[in-house]
Order: C-alpha cells, then structure tokens, then sequence
C-alpha cells in the first residue's frame, strides 16, 4: 500500500509532494493510505491533491491531530477513514482571503461577479464531493448552513463518517 502524508499547510509545494509521491510507479493504482494532519491551506491546491487521489480505487485515510478546514475534504475520500480520538476536526464552508485590502478596494464588479461564480462552483464540487463518499444528505445540509463546524471524533463515528477512533 503506497502511503502519502499531508503534514502541515496544503500550498502548491504540498500538490508537488504529493504528485511526486503517487507517481511514484512502484506501487499499483489500487491502494493508498493517507495521513493528515493539516489545518488546511488554499482550496486551488486542495482540488489538485482531490484530483490526484481519485484515480485510487482503495482510499484509506487517518486524521491525526489536526484535521481542519480543507484537510477535511481530502480526508472525506477514504473508503475507510480512521480518526484520532484527540483530532481537530472542524469543517467550514470554503472562502477565499484576500491578503491585500489596497488589491481588494481596487476588485471591479466583474470581478466581484467572477469570484462569487467560483465560490459556488467549488461549493458544488465539495457538495459532491461530500455525497460521493457517503456522507448523508443532512450532514451536508448542516455543513452548508453553519459558518462553521466543530466535530468530535464520537459524533462523526455516530454518523458513520468515520470507520474507528484510535
């Protein structure tokens, strides 16, 4: 089983570990386990790590410590998924940060237009994303209507989210 480990923020040098790692053709496209613990990172990047991972057809992943923001989505891909009993798991609706309030004063409306178009694109892909794996059509509802959302490792077992707590 070929084994990826997402420490830490999910940037554009953690896509080029990961495609490194599963390029890697000594292991077949069959297998793969993936540990986390991440606070997440930038959603560009996170779709890029999603899109590697689903040529898999034997996902397992194992949320450690932190599992957070769009570590989540990625952890949501495992067939079987396994959580420490101690994990941060909190789950938000995606957003994007601008970093410059000069930049963001200076955004025109199509502009404006297009990023909220974006927004609810990936919002679409991660409710997808969501359903694909087996999460309940109420859980997704929840996770869409709260700003954002702390889960105890118990709770996500009662929901079936999660195969075992460690």
């Amino acid at each position: 089983m070929k084994t990826v480990e997402i420490y830490g923020k999910i940037n554009g040098k953690m896509v080029d570990k990961v495609s490194e790692k599963l390029n890697d053709t000594s292991f077949p496209l069959e297998n793969l386990r993936i540990i986390i613990n991440s606070k997440g990172g930038d959603m560009t990047s996170t779709f890029e790590i999603i899109d590697l991972i689903e040529k898999y057809e034997n996902v397992e992943t194992i949320a450690l410590n932190d599992c957070m923001s769009s570590a989540v989505y990625i952890f949501l891909l495992g067939k079987r998924r396994y959580i420490q009993d101690k994990c941060n798991f909190v789950m938000h609706r995606p957003y994007y940060m601008v970093q410059d309030l000069e930049i963001f004063s200076k955004l025109t409306y199509p502009m404006l237009e297009k990023l909220t178009s974006k927004i609810k694109e990936d919002e679409e892909k991660i409710q997808s994303i969501f359903l694909l794996h087996g999460l309940s059509k109420s859980f997704v509802e929840k996770f869409f209507n709260e700003v954002k959302v702390c889960v105890t490792p118990e709770e996500l077992y009662r929901q079936n989210i999660v195969d075992k707590i460690f």
